[in-house]
Protein backbone atom coordinates (compact mmCIF):
# COMPACT_ATOMS: atom_id res chain seq x y z
CA UNK A 1 0.00 0.00 0.00
CA UNK A 2 2.87 2.23 0.90
CA UNK A 3 4.55 1.87 -2.57
CA UNK A 4 1.28 2.59 -4.47
CA UNK A 5 1.00 5.84 -2.37
CA UNK A 6 4.44 6.36 -3.59
CA UNK A 7 3.60 5.88 -7.40
CA UNK A 8 0.44 7.94 -7.01
CA UNK A 9 2.54 11.10 -5.16
CA UNK A 10 5.49 10.59 -7.91
CA UNK A 11 2.62 10.70 -10.97
CA UNK A 12 1.15 13.53 -9.24
CA UNK A 13 4.21 15.21 -9.14
CA UNK A 14 5.15 14.70 -12.52
CA UNK A 15 1.99 16.07 -13.91
CA UNK A 16 2.00 18.94 -11.75
CA UNK A 17 5.58 19.77 -13.46
CA UNK A 18 4.11 18.96 -17.19
CA UNK A 19 1.11 21.69 -16.45
CA UNK A 20 2.79 23.82 -15.21
CA UNK A 21 5.48 23.92 -17.96
CA UNK A 22 2.61 24.26 -21.11
CA UNK A 23 1.06 26.92 -18.80
CA UNK A 24 4.06 28.94 -19.00
CA UNK A 25 4.63 28.16 -22.45
CA UNK A 26 1.21 29.17 -23.36
CA UNK A 27 1.55 32.99 -21.55
CA UNK A 28 4.87 32.98 -23.65
CA UNK A 29 3.41 32.30 -26.86
CA UNK A 30 0.31 34.61 -26.37
CA UNK A 31 -0.04 37.22 -28.63
CA UNK A 32 1.46 40.75 -26.76
CA UNK A 33 -1.44 42.98 -28.06
CA UNK A 34 -4.37 42.42 -30.25
CA UNK A 35 -3.48 44.49 -32.75
CA UNK A 36 -3.29 41.73 -34.89
CA UNK A 37 -7.29 41.59 -34.73
CA UNK A 38 -7.54 44.46 -36.60
CA UNK A 39 -6.47 42.99 -40.25
CA UNK A 40 -9.91 41.23 -40.04
CA UNK A 41 -11.85 42.49 -42.92
CA UNK A 42 -14.80 44.16 -41.31
CA UNK A 43 -17.27 43.13 -43.84
CA UNK A 44 -16.58 39.53 -42.72
CA UNK A 45 -17.33 40.06 -39.23
CA UNK A 46 -20.96 41.50 -40.55
CA UNK A 47 -23.41 40.08 -42.10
Amino acid sequence: MEMEGKRLHDEVAILKTAIEAAIEEAINKRPKSIDHLNDIPRSSLVS
